[in-house]
């Protein structure tokens, strides 16, 4: 099959996959996938690597530009990759270089006999711990739960409206993940335990936990609308600003602080930090909490607790 027709059916893969967000454009731009027949492709440094990493083909156009050439297994060693580690560091956050340099370091090492084919080994010895960044833990915030009360009394004015409020409260009531709130319904409670179960898509772990007493009344029904990622987050955060939530916050996210009121910077996560940080503050054991929330100790912690404690109050009052 001639080098054209490979170039266009990746042309095409790169047409399809676009609605990922990627930039596909710059790397086509940038000759990455030109120049090779199918089989060649596969066996090549870079297409190999998108194959099977679609969403991260921007790493080989940083790659391209950090060693001035199109990266080749030959040009894999300690020192290049020091040259892109550096690169990725100057041009994205700590968080967003790791996932990138983590997804090469693994492709470097299910293909370490081509990474180590026509050099002499001391020239790749240190590859792991170049592609590795201390990553910087995003610090969010949390709403109180008078916060909380104040998007529950909210009257909605329009089905998106309804459909973002009642995913946000879902997520507020139980911690649950976005995904796993659209799907949730009256099926997932027994009213013999009063308890609501449900299986947390992130760990695929089963969650079991006390029905929030203003739960219910969003599980009645499950209508979906369908809104992007950025339309709901618009939505959201007209709502809490139309219900009153205005208190000014500051987050750490992507290598900055950010300061600002609440309703620019709420997104769904939110609700988790509220539903973790208000039962966290009740004195909860956060080994329960992690359970309810379907995470593991350590990700609770860091990320969606958002508060230290002050004094006790009773946990479960949290749900009556």
């Amino acid at each position: 099959m001639g080098t054209s027709v490979i170039k266009n059916k990746r042309k095409l893969l790169i047409k399809q996959t676009s609605q990922q967000g990627l930039s596909w454009k710059k790397f086509i731009n940038e000759g990455l996938a030109d120049e090779y027949g199918e089989e060649d492709w596969l066996n090549s440094f870079v297409g190999g690597f998108v194959e099977r990493y679609k969403q991260n083909a921007i790493a080989m156009v940083r790659f391209k530009k950090a060693i001035g050439k199109k990266p080749e297994w030959l040009d894999i060693t300690d020192e290049n990759l020091l040259k892109f580690r550096q690169y990725m560091l100057g041009k994205s956050s700590k968080n967003r270089t790791q996932k990138l340099l983590s997804a090469v370091s693994t492709y470097i090492s299910d293909n370490i006999d081509k990474a180590l084919m026509c050099k002499e080994e001391y020239c790749l010895m240190d590859y792991k711990n170049i592609l590795t960044v201390q990553v910087e833990s995003a610090r969010l915030f949390y709403l109180t739960e008078n916060e909380i009360k104040k998007i529950d009394r909210y009257l909605t004015h329009s089905n998106s409206e309804d459909f973002v409020k009642r995913v946000f409260m879902i997520m507020a009531y139980t911690g649950a993940r976005i995904e796993d709130s659209k799907r949730m319904s009256l099926e997932n409670c027994d009213y013999k335990s009063d308890t609501l179960t449900y299986v947390a898509s992130g760990l695929n772990m089963m969650c079991c936990l006390p029905i929030h007493k203003n739960l219910k009344q969003y599980l009645s029904y499950r209508e979906d609308c369908k809104l992007e990622k950025n339309q709901f987050n618009a939505i959201l955060r007209s709502i809490c600003f139309k219900a009153g939530v205005r208190g000014k916050t500051s987050i750490f996210k992507k290598g900055k602080t950010i300061r600002d009121y609440k309703y620019n910077l709420i997104t769904p996560d939110i609700a988790r930090c509220s539903f973790a940080t208000n039962l966290y503050l009740r004195d909860a054991d956060i080994n329960l909490i992690a359970k309810m929330m379907g995470v593991d100790l350590s990700l609770l912690l860091h990320r969606f607790i958002c508060e230290e404690k002050r004094n006790k109050v009773s946990s479960l009052n949290f749900f009556k």
